[in-house]
């Protein structure tokens, strides 16, 4: 995994700033170790979208949705073909844990939605393969 925010700047000490990380920048290490499974943590929405084509075109990428926040943007996802790339995350999961998953299952699909929530995951994992589930 490649986090590309620590955290937000805002609330880090001045004399310990971690900077971001591109999801450009992840894209392309996915794209020159295709024998590795990479999973970019907290791109923001934006940044999943302008990328959406390379991360359709690299089965060993995937992105989390932690940051993915905004009105419809996890659907729009869906119907711009990344289901099969997003897997669900939340940036405050002790502080409104419902939250996060509301952004994943509303507007969006039972198969889509199941993909995300742990589906995704799983192929990702390969824990099928392993036996780890069925």
């Amino acid at each position: 995994q490649i986090q590309t925010r620590m955290e937000d700047p805002r609330r880090q000490h001045p004399l310990q700033q971690v900077p971001d990380i591109s999801l450009k920048d992840i894209v392309d290490v996915a794209e020159r170790h295709p024998d590795v499974r990479v999973l970019a943590g907290g791109p923001r929405g934006t940044e999943i979208q302008q990328e959406q084509e390379r991360l359709r075109s690299l089965p060993n990428l995937y992105v989390d949705v932690s940051q993915c926040d905004g009105l419809d943007t996890i659907r729009i996802f869906c119907e711009g073909e990344l289901k099969n790339k997003l897997l669900f995350a939340s940036h405050a999961p002790l502080l409104i844990p419902w939250s996060g998953m509301a952004r994943v299952v509303t507007d969006i699909g039972d198969e889509a939605a199941e993909m995300i929530l742990g589906g995704n995951a799983a192929t990702a994992l390969r824990l099928e393969s392993r036996g780890l589930i069925q």
